[in-house]
Protein backbone atom coordinates (compact mmCIF):
# COMPACT_ATOMS: atom_id res chain seq x y z
CA UNK A 1 0.00 0.00 0.00
CA UNK A 2 1.37 3.35 -1.04
CA UNK A 3 2.21 6.02 1.73
CA UNK A 4 0.51 9.52 1.39
CA UNK A 5 1.64 12.54 3.26
CA UNK A 6 -1.54 14.78 3.55
CA UNK A 7 -1.22 18.27 5.60
CA UNK A 8 -4.02 19.84 7.01
CA UNK A 9 -5.26 22.89 5.55
CA UNK A 10 -8.25 24.37 5.46
CA UNK A 11 -8.52 24.53 1.33
CA UNK A 12 -11.33 24.09 -0.65
CA UNK A 13 -11.21 19.88 -1.70
CA UNK A 14 -8.49 19.36 0.67
CA UNK A 15 -7.56 16.38 3.47
CA UNK A 16 -9.98 18.95 6.02
CA UNK A 17 -12.98 17.67 3.96
CA UNK A 18 -12.12 14.12 4.51
CA UNK A 19 -10.56 14.81 8.43
CA UNK A 20 -11.77 17.21 10.09
CA UNK A 21 -9.67 19.11 12.63
CA UNK A 22 -11.44 20.82 15.71
CA UNK A 23 -8.59 23.00 18.63
CA UNK A 24 -10.22 23.45 22.05
CA UNK A 25 -8.43 25.02 24.58
CA UNK A 26 -10.79 24.15 27.82
CA UNK A 27 -9.26 26.40 30.98
CA UNK A 28 -8.30 30.25 30.90
CA UNK A 29 -5.04 30.91 28.48
CA UNK A 30 -2.52 31.61 31.51
CA UNK A 31 -0.34 33.56 29.17
CA UNK A 32 3.74 33.25 27.89
CA UNK A 33 6.03 30.88 29.27
CA UNK A 34 2.94 28.78 30.85
CA UNK A 35 1.92 25.16 29.72
CA UNK A 36 -1.61 25.69 28.71
CA UNK A 37 -3.60 22.48 27.89
CA UNK A 38 -5.04 22.05 24.46
CA UNK A 39 -7.08 19.39 23.18
CA UNK A 40 -6.65 18.22 19.40
CA UNK A 41 -10.08 16.66 17.95
CA UNK A 42 -9.84 15.23 14.73
CA UNK A 43 -13.17 13.77 12.93
CA UNK A 44 -12.88 11.10 10.45
CA UNK A 45 -15.76 11.90 7.73
CA UNK A 46 -15.24 9.27 5.73
CA UNK A 47 -16.63 5.19 5.81
CA UNK A 48 -12.72 4.39 5.67
CA UNK A 49 -10.35 3.95 8.51
CA UNK A 50 -7.77 6.79 9.01
CA UNK A 51 -3.76 6.30 10.21
CA UNK A 52 -1.15 7.87 10.26
CA UNK A 53 1.92 10.16 12.03
CA UNK A 54 0.44 13.50 13.25
CA UNK A 55 2.73 16.14 13.42
CA UNK A 56 2.09 19.64 14.42
CA UNK A 57 4.40 22.57 13.60
CA UNK A 58 4.40 25.81 15.98
CA UNK A 59 6.12 29.13 15.04
CA UNK A 60 9.71 29.21 15.99
CA UNK A 61 10.05 29.27 19.67
CA UNK A 62 6.80 28.04 20.79
CA UNK A 63 6.77 24.35 22.53
CA UNK A 64 4.74 21.59 22.38
CA UNK A 65 4.74 18.83 25.28
CA UNK A 66 4.56 15.65 25.24
CA UNK A 67 5.87 16.41 21.22
CA UNK A 68 4.80 17.24 18.24
CA UNK A 69 4.46 13.73 16.81
CA UNK A 70 1.35 11.39 17.33
CA UNK A 71 0.53 8.18 15.82
CA UNK A 72 -2.94 8.05 15.00
CA UNK A 73 -6.15 6.06 13.82
CA UNK A 74 -9.44 6.90 13.67
CA UNK A 75 -12.44 4.38 12.34
CA UNK A 76 -14.62 5.64 10.00
CA UNK A 77 -16.97 8.45 10.81
CA UNK A 78 -15.65 8.32 14.45
CA UNK A 79 -13.39 10.99 15.77
CA UNK A 80 -10.02 10.95 17.72
CA UNK A 81 -8.76 13.17 20.89
CA UNK A 82 -5.04 14.25 21.31
CA UNK A 83 -4.62 16.19 24.09
CA UNK A 84 -1.04 18.38 24.45
CA UNK A 85 0.22 21.31 26.20
CA UNK A 86 1.60 24.74 24.40
CA UNK A 87 3.99 27.33 25.98
CA UNK A 88 4.61 30.36 23.48
CA UNK A 89 7.29 32.43 24.54
CA UNK A 90 6.89 36.08 26.13
CA UNK A 91 8.80 38.36 23.71
CA UNK A 92 6.24 39.55 20.86
CA UNK A 93 5.58 37.51 17.83
CA UNK A 94 7.07 38.70 14.24
CA UNK A 95 3.03 37.42 13.01
CA UNK A 96 0.03 36.48 14.62
CA UNK A 97 -0.38 32.51 15.12
CA UNK A 98 -3.96 30.78 16.14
Amino acid sequence: MESKRHIVKPLEGGIVDRISPLLKCEKPFLGPDSFNELNLILQNNTDERFEGLLEITPPYGWTLEPGNSLMIAIRPQKFVLAEFYLSVPTGPLETSHF
